[in-house]
């Protein structure tokens, strides 16, 4: 049987067990005898679903490394997710893990008894942000190791046409910089032993989808809206060129004012990013000749909709609601802000803290910050009175 045979069986097995018990809930010697072969196949099925998930990431770690690669750093990932597994799911002391994978990857563990996630977690989990996050696909993402100095765009210098043997013009250019550090953001993941047990996914599995989904509804909501104060400067917070609506409600003229408030250079990479009540407000306006100025995408055809021409993305971190002093909509180069990941993620595993829910918590933590390289690359709407 392949993994996910052995696991669907196991889990039928189980429910075999535990209708088995509550049919019996007292055993004479021949019934105990039936409960406990139950159980003694049920050991044997959980022994072959490890055995099976070890294979498949040891495959997962060798196989891209036979062409060329190094294996023993194929085989020493694999020896520490498999501690790191195991101490999940208890198959082995806190103690006995962390020498396990301290044997195999040093800078794995962790002086305080935690552990950083697997390597190739940490990359599968960065590389399908994107997957999850509609921020990240249209800013700028680096990764750093200590605090960086990002320039900030100052005003343009023009060059000069000189007639043969003219001086050169002494042009000064005007540049900011700003450091990009590393907020912290994290919390505690529980997830049940039946997760860990009995679901038809790996633990791998479980751990990085949650994790990414912890990280993506943080990451968005600074990216977009963050203070800049323990979090990242969000797009809205570093954006000072703004249109300001009349009467609590949003124009034609609003929005094209919107878009000449960027220069040409960051407008031919432009797009909007709105709330669903801006997107509400605007989908059936008309331009001046009575047109339509939003156009509806395709899914299907993976084309985008349209404002003035321009692709429009929904994002409901921006405020969604037309009242006095909400941004519910910003325009703009988004390439021209950037976001930092800073090193890997780190984990410690509570099994004790959470044992009374029947659960294992695991304390997460990974570090970013944001801001805008040029302030001139975007404009953002607000609602008057």
């Amino acid at each position: 049987m392949n993994l996910l045979e052995l696991i669907n069986a196991r889990a039928e097995k189980l429910t075999q067990m535990k209708a088995f018990n509550n049919e019996n809930p007292t055993m004479d010697d021949a019934t105990l005898g039936k409960y406990n072969a139950l159980n003694n196949e049920f050991q044997q099925l959980n022994r072959q679903v490890s055995l099976a998930e070890a294979e498949n990431i040891l495959a997962d770690q060798v196989d891209p490394l036979l062409n060329g690669g190094n294996l023993d750093e194929a085989a020493a990932q694999s020896d520490y997710i498999g501690a790191f597994v195991n101490m999940l799911q208890g198959r082995q002391s806190v103690e006995d893990s962390l020498l396990l994978a301290e044997n195999a990857v040093h800078t794995g563990v962790d002086s305080e008894g935690g552990f950083l996630v697997p390597e190739e977690w940490t990359k599968n989990i960065f590389e399908t942000l994107k997957d999850d996050s509609d921020i990240r696909k249209h800013i700028t993402i680096k990764q750093t190791k200590t605090t960086t100095n990002m320039p900030i765009d100052g005003d343009d210098i023009e060059f000069a046409w000189l007639a043969e043997l003219a001086d050169y013009p002494e042009l000064q250019p005007t540049f900011g910089m700003k450091q990009l550090g590393a907020h912290k953001a994290g919390g505690v993941v529980l997830i049940s032993r039946e997760e860990i047990f009995d679901s038809v996914y790996n633990v791998q599995k479980i751990i990085e989808n949650k994790m990414r989904r912890g990280i993506t509804n943080a990451d968005d909501k600074a990216f977009v809206t963050g203070s800049g104060t323990d979090r990242p400067t969000g797009i809205v917070t570093a954006t000072t060129q703004e249109v300001v609506t009349a009467a609590l409600g949003i124009s034609y003229k609003n929005l094209v004012s919107m878009k000449y408030k960027v220069p040409p250079q960051h407008r031919k990479h432009a797009r909007w990013r709105a709330s669903d009540a801006f997107l509400e407000a605007v989908e059936n306006m008309l331009d001046g000749n009575g047109r339509p100025i939003f156009t509806e995408g395709s899914i299907a055809k993976g084309t985008p909709s349209t404002l003035l021409g321009f692709p429009i993305d929904a994002d409901n971190n921006l405020d969604n609601t037309i009242a006095l002093g909400k941004t519910p909509a910003l325009f703009g180069n988004f390439k021209a802000y950037v976001g930092a990941d800073r090193g890997m993620l780190y984990v410690q595993i509570l099994r004790e803290k959470y044992a009374t829910k029947g659960a294992i918590g695991i304390l997460v933590d990974k570090r970013t910050d944001g801001d805008l390289a040029d302030v001139k690359a975007m404009a953002k709407l607000t609602i008057g009175a």
